[in-house]
């Protein structure tokens, strides 16, 4: 009997140390960043132009649930010194011009809805940061993120290739062939692309040579395919 309690405390202790604490944190960051950088409407170029008179609900449910997961897991998972840093002085002023910004706007409720958006981005994006516990699980978000999104990308050339390449019937036919992924424009997908490189680099240097050296070549493959000139040009000088 005894034989058989430890054996089945032993089955369950590698279960149990993939839930920590920590692993959830780095987890739910993961997912953050990719979703946040995939969107809710991957693969459609002309997402922004698909709002009605009252916006886009896909886009309204979908940020509001990043917020809400966003401000959860500052209070759950987060160190309380890293969410009190997030009422500094400096962002209070932040917040305060942004608010009289839209006080001042020309149409205040188009503007409190834009700004809406903006915050929860900037929610999401600290909570991003303030959740993984040191570089290694930042680490881990940043491969994850990478991975999903470039994969996405590639495998949209092949399955959507309408949606995920520029093509001759657009609103811009002389970008036909270039390379844009998930996203709805080629001049986002290749500096996101080149953030991911300077990433890969960052991994290569931590000593994780084989993510870091794979993440680097994917993103500059597709960055130059993007064929955005602005890009390329200052990639090599950062």
């Amino acid at each position: 009997m005894s034989n058989t309690g430890s054996l089945r405390r032993t089955e369950r202790a590698p279960l149990s140390a993939a839930f920590t604490r920590d692993s959830v944190a780095t987890a739910i960051a993961a997912l953050l960043f990719t979703v946040i950088l995939v969107s809710f409407r991957p693969f459609q170029p002309a997402g922004a132009e698909m709002t009605g008179d009252g916006g886009d609900i896909v886009n309204q449910l979908g940020f509001g649930s990043l917020g809400a997961i966003s401000i959860f897991s500052l209070l759950a998972f987060a160190d309380p010194r890293v969410v009190r840093s997030l009422l500094s002085p400096s962002w209070l002023l932040m917040l305060g011009f942004f608010v009289l910004s839209v006080v001042m706007a020309t149409d205040p409720p188009s503007a409190m809805r834009a700004a809406s958006f903006t915050l929860i981005g900037i929610l999401t994006m600290a909570t991003i940061l303030a959740l993984p516990r040191d570089a290694e699980a930042f680490s881990k978000v940043i491969i994850f993120t990478i991975v999903v999104v470039i994969g996405l990308s590639y495998i949209g050339l092949i399955v959507f290739p309408h949606e995920a390449l520029h093509t001759t019937d657009s609103l811009e036919p002389e970008h036909a062939g270039l390379w844009r992924g998930v996203f709805t424009h080629k001049n986002i997908a290749g500096p996101v692309m080149a953030c991911f490189s300077f990433a890969g680099l960052y991994l290569y240097r931590r000593g994780q040579r084989l993510w870091g050296a794979s993440i680097f070549c994917a993103a500059m493959i597709f960055m130059l395919h993007t064929g955005s000139k602005t890009t390329a040009g200052l990639v090599p000088f950062s």
